[in-house]
């Protein structure tokens, strides 16, 4: 009986309580149903406690049923929403976000695509473009509905000759900034790239499998626009 030697108020304070002492618990209520002249052994003062607390929790009065009500519709929202936060996370744009450095994620292929599991929300949201509600996750974005995300996936790796043109971008050095560059010089255009740290900026874009194509359209700027 040496797990009920604690006294009730140490208990009292609010915490987590992990399946394995919830199966003690439950091992020792078993026992002592089982055992019913082990519960005189139990000192006076815990097994009192013990008998209220048990009949308490299995019998509630009107109060505690209605609050009990309440608590089980905010622990099935709080559920639901770890639930969407995990599938969110898996989308395409949130994965490359978890790394240090953001990379682009590569265009996937039909094949890749139609092996890749269907993510499914447990409350419906509101597309970012359309505002319909959805609750299947389109396998990039994870706040646009499936046809809003295939539009703006394929448009994501649009791309036209623009040989010849000129481009001025600033804060090129990061983000969207950086890699709109990217796509530019890739598809032909010379880049005049502004930013507050060239030397930072010039390293990011040497780092690049394909610089030596577009190296000589590139040219880097110091400038801050801040003031």
């Amino acid at each position: 009986m040496e797990h009920l030697n604690k006294s009730v108020g140490e208990n009292s304070v609010k915490r987590e309580i992990n399946t394995e002492e919830i199966a003690k618990c439950i091992a020792i209520l078993e026992y002592l149903n089982s055992n019913t002249d082990q519960i005189f052994e139990i000192p006076k003062e815990q097994r009192t406690a013990l008998i209220k607390a048990s009949g308490q929790l299995s019998r509630p009065n009107r109060d505690e049923f209605s609050r009990r009500k309440k608590d089980a519709k905010k622990a099935e929202k709080r559920k639901q929403a770890n639930k969407d936060r995990t599938a969110r996370k898996e989308t395409g744009i949130r994965s490359a976000r978890e790394n240090v450095v953001f990379i682009a994620p590569k265009l996937l292929q039909a094949a890749d695509l139609a092996s890749k599991k269907e993510l499914e929300l447990e409350t419906p949201r509101n597309c970012y473009v359309c505002k319909t509600l959805y609750t299947k996750l389109h396998h990039f974005y994870d706040t646009m509905c499936t046809e809003c995300g295939d539009f703006n996936y394929a448009k994501r790796f649009q791309t036209a000759d623009l040989t010849g043109q000129v481009a001025v971008m600033t804060g090129s050095r990061l983000k969207i900034g950086y890699h709109i560059s990217l796509m530019l010089l890739r598809a032909g255009a010379t880049v005049v790239a502004t930013t507050r740290f060239p030397a930072d900026s010039a390293y990011r874009f040497a780092q690049e499998d394909d610089f030596h194509q577009w190296a000589d359209r590139l040219k880097i700027h110091g400038l801050d626009l801040r003031h």
